[in-house]
């Protein structure tokens, strides 16, 4: 769900392949689910996953399931001849992501934009409210990643007594920079409403990964929680 770097993009198209897609990809739709379009711009590549692939209905809904307009966050669900019916032995899981006229509701969040391509903004599980603001930590990152010098980054909610939750960045720097955090807050206002800005951030060598390489979000959550209970507030 993390967008793909521009200055990737950039690389791929010169010294690979002019015609770049960006896909998105689910095990419960075994295979791919949408892409962009041949000779797609580096910002649709970046920004978007593009459109549903054929043979397959996509959908945005609401919190009671109900579709949202263009342009609204909403959680995406998908429905077709190659999407899994259940969860194996899960019938509590299988219960909360599948409905009885098919469709699977995958606890992603996203919007269709104005060219009717899908844009991913997280998982419903890691966005965090910041004074009533709905905070997406990819759309963060993303961000983030246009300062010179950022390697890698991840942006977590952590409990806050008066705003509920506010934002941690976790930076890997690029070897041999060093990030000012007021400088990137600074730079941040650019591309991030002041409410989307982190207010703590934490700089390491490296970031817990997973096996395919993405960051693995779910240890930084528990540190933070071992960190509450150390100070009493967890």
């Amino acid at each position: 769900g993390s967008a793909a770097p521009m200055e990737t993009l950039r690389k791929m198209k010169e010294t690979m392949c002019d015609n770049v897609y960006n896909c998105l990809g689910l095990t419960e739709v075994s295979g791919l689910i949408t892409y962009t379009e041949k000779g797609a711009s580096l910002e649709t590549l970046n920004l978007t996953v593009g459109k549903v692939a054929p043979d397959f209905e996509m959908k945005l809904v609401d919190e009671k399931r109900q579709e949202v307009p263009d342009g609204v966050v909403g959680e995406i669900a998908y429905r077709g001849t190659s999407v899994i019916k259940e969860y194996f032995k899960l019938p509590e899981q299988t219960a909360a992501a599948f409905d009885d006229e098919g469709w699977f509701y995958s606890g992603d969040l996203g919007f269709i934009d104005e060219d009717g391509n899908l844009r991913m903004v997280g998982r419903s599980k890691e966005m965090y409210i910041t004074n009533g603001e709905n905070i997406y930590p990819p759309e963060v990152e993303d961000a983030i990643m246009r300062y010179p010098g950022v390697m890698l980054c991840a942006v977590v909610g952590v409990p806050h007594e008066i705003a509920g939750h506010v934002g941690r960045a976790y930076i890997v720097p690029l070897p041999g920079h060093q990030i000012d955090p007021e400088k990137l807050k600074e730079f941040l206002k650019e591309y991030l409403a002041t409410y989307k800005i982190p207010r703590e951030y934490v700089f390491r060598d490296m970031l817990p990964m997973t096996l395919l390489g993405k960051i693995e979000k779910k240890l930084l959550r528990q540190e933070i929680e071992e960190e509450l209970k150390q100070k009493g507030q967890a």
